[in-house]
């Protein structure tokens, strides 16, 4: 009765101190949102400029971000940026055509602009974005380029046998292991990526060419995202080392571009990446075939990255894969920005190159 009687009370308190404040207010401006990650490696620094607009406001029509300024200073040496073309191959929409057949159209070029920073920025320059707008408030970031890592590289291979039902099954693995030299040029944060050049090629007998076939001869390198795996068990993932984000070169992203793997620098020394590999194959005996198969090498490029890209990539991470916030059953996480007095996020970073190796497995004629 006395704890009711508690509860009552203090309910008539605070009601006896209400007061009506407005919580969201609407008089927000939109803001700028800046993209940036500024790589030693590059010859130029791409920015990616944006109307940030609160979450919490009403979508307005015909929101333009009218630039009035946009630059870096490298070391307090202002470089305005500029505006360029650059062109992507883009497939339109399918569509049913007249007779009612379902087209998918072949990719089209579409020429595109980004603003960039013309040269390169030196290693352990530190570095300050600004940006403006008509009608919204200035905003800026500030940024220190790393030094690219010194560090060994360890490539071997790892096979894996899976026994199933009446049989088994090997995959074929690289293990690339690092080793860190100059930790006294430490960021703390690393990312790796591991590309793939695969070459393929046929050479049609002059038979086969008349039956409709032709001979091609490409090359192509992507990205490839490692399996961080624990050698004890090859199925239980280590969910807890690395983060996994898109890099096209340009820009970070949340789509797949060329995977790379973010970590800490004990995770990184701590951690071994394995690269599922599929065997090289060559002429497999057709007498269609004059000659044909394929080859393939890899590289890791290994990046030293300031903290603001681990830090947003990170936030990014938890926030895209909080499902459970979406529905109110857990809390938000906090997207992280360095922009002062708007959003988004301003790093840099600077890379070293390992050797092509080539692919040590090879698949037998058949």
């Amino acid at each position: 009765m006395k704890k009711i009687a508690t509860i009552l009370l203090g309910a008539i308190l605070l009601t006896g101190c209400e007061k009506s404040f407005e919580l969201h207010p609407e008089d927000y401006s939109d803001m700028i949102r800046l993209e940036c990650v500024a790589d030693a490696t590059k010859d130029s620094v791409f920015i990616f400029p944006s109307i940030c607009v609160p979450a919490h406001t009403k979508i307005r029509d015909n929101v333009v971000l009218d630039l009035t300024g946009l630059s870096i200073e490298v070391n307090g040496e202002e470089r305005k940026a500029v505006m360029v073309d650059y062109t992507e191959w883009e497939t339109p929409y399918p569509y049913v055509d007249e007779n009612g057949e379902y087209i998918i159209p072949d990719p089209v070029p579409v020429v595109k602009h980004r603003f960039a920073v013309p040269g390169a920025v030196p290693e352990g320059a530190s570095l300050r974005i600004k940006a403006s707008a008509k009608g919204m408030e200035d905003v800026y970031g500030l940024a220190k380029v790393p030094v690219r890592p010194k560090l060994d590289i360890s490539c071997t291979t790892y096979d894996y046998i899976d026994y199933g039902w009446g049989g088994s099954w090997t995959d074929h693995y690289l293990k690339f292991k690092f080793d860190i030299k100059d930790k006294e040029n430490e960021t703390g944060f690393y990312a790796v990526r591991i590309l793939r050049k695969s070459h393929n090629y046929c050479e049609y007998t002059e038979e086969a060419k008349a039956e409709g076939n032709e001979d091609y001869d490409y090359v192509s390198i992507e990205g490839i995202t490692p399996e961080d795996i624990s050698e004890s068990s090859f199925l239980e993932v280590e969910e807890n080392d690395g983060i996994t984000i898109g890099y096209d070169g340009y820009r970070l992203s949340s789509y797949w571009s060329g995977a790379m793997r973010l970590y800490t620098a004990e995770e990184l020394e701590n951690t071994c990446l394995y690269v599922r590999v599929y065997p090289d194959s060559e002429n497999q005996n057709n007498p269609r075939i004059i000659r044909g198969g394929s080859e393939s090498m890899f590289k890791a490029v290994i990046f030293r990255v300031s903290p603001e890209i681990y830090r947003y990539s990170k936030a990014y991470t938890l926030e895209k894969n909080n499902d459970l916030a979406g529905m109110g059953l857990a809390p938000v996480n906090f997207t992280y920005s360095n922009i002062i007095g708007g959003s988004g996020f301003f790093g840099a970073m600077a890379c070293v190159e390992g050797e092509w190796m080539e692919n040590p497995f090879k698949q037998e004629n058949r």
